[in-house]
């Protein structure tokens, strides 16, 4: 950990890019991969106020409803499991399920039983149907719902953002390189992507942190599926700091062979 912590300061230091362009392409992927984790760390440590609140903002969001019920029925033949091996939550009217034994959540015809950590708790779904006169008890489900889902929210979430910054970085490293390949100032596609991989730092961890709190602040551009969002603020920092950096080991290396 204490390597990897030296690692992110020395992208900040433009007399290390030099020996950072000479790194592997695979150990440079894997560096950003480590600090697209550390930027979800950060995240979830800043957002632990906001999901202490969320039992009682769920509880004031339902509190605004004069009236909400709903109905709904619905039978099967056979439980449905999700996952289907060793499954997490179950649905089943078929009665073959009438208590929590590994599961997390057993939705039954009659009633909800979810164990948030060690103790189990159950709701008769004729209380979820009202959910205005029974607040207290859909509030504790709902808040509980949201935490057992934010683990794989998270993992999809990290998995959208780090294909997008490696496609970003690939398709940059190649322009960049075809540009100063024009110029004097030829560096290879190799050294141009490593160091993309390592200057990505400060964006990435702007955009994880700053855009969970305000992502208008980055400058919405493009939105592809409704799944993938890019940013104007990181894309330019990150064409920066990519162009400066690659010019930067230009001039170290040019220096270091008048010294030889």
């Amino acid at each position: 950990m204490r390597k990897f912590l030296g690692e992110v300061v020395q992208t900040f230091s433009p007399s290390h890019w030099g020996e950072i362009s000479q790194r592997s392409i695979n150990k440079s992927i894997g560096f950003f991969s480590k600090v697209l984790i550390l930027a979800f760390v950060v995240m979830l440590l800043l957002a632990i106020p906001t999901l202490l609140k969320l039992p009682r903002g769920i509880s004031e969001q339902l509190g605004k409803f004069e009236a909400l019920q709903l109905s709904g029925k619905f039978n099967m033949s056979s439980p449905i499991k999700l996952p289907k091996s060793d499954p997490v939550i179950v649905f089943d009217t078929s009665g073959a399920y009438t208590e929590l034994t590994k599961e997390r959540v057993v939705i039954t015809r009659d009633k909800i039983f979810y164990r948030p950590l060690f103790k189990t708790y159950d709701l008769n779904t004729e209380e979820l149907k009202d959910l205005k006169n029974n607040r207290e008890q859909v509030k504790t489900f709902l808040a509980m719902l949201a935490f057992f889902l934010l683990p794989s929210v998270l993992f999809y979430a990290y998995l959208v953002v780090w294909l997008k910054y490696f496609l970003l970085i690939v398709i940059l490293s190649l322009i960049v390189f075809l540009l100063l390949d024009l110029t004097h100032w030829r560096r290879t596609w190799k050294e141009i992507m490593v160091i993309a991989c390592h200057v990505s730092t400060l964006p990435v961890l702007a955009e994880v942190v700053v855009g969970a709190i305000d992502a208008k602040f980055l400058i919405p551009v493009l939105s592809i599926a409704g799944l993938i969002q890019l940013y104007l603020v990181p894309a330019v920092v990150l064409s920066v700091l990519t162009i400066g950096a690659a010019l930067c080991v230009h001039y170290q290396v040019k220096d270091s062979q008048h010294d030889v």
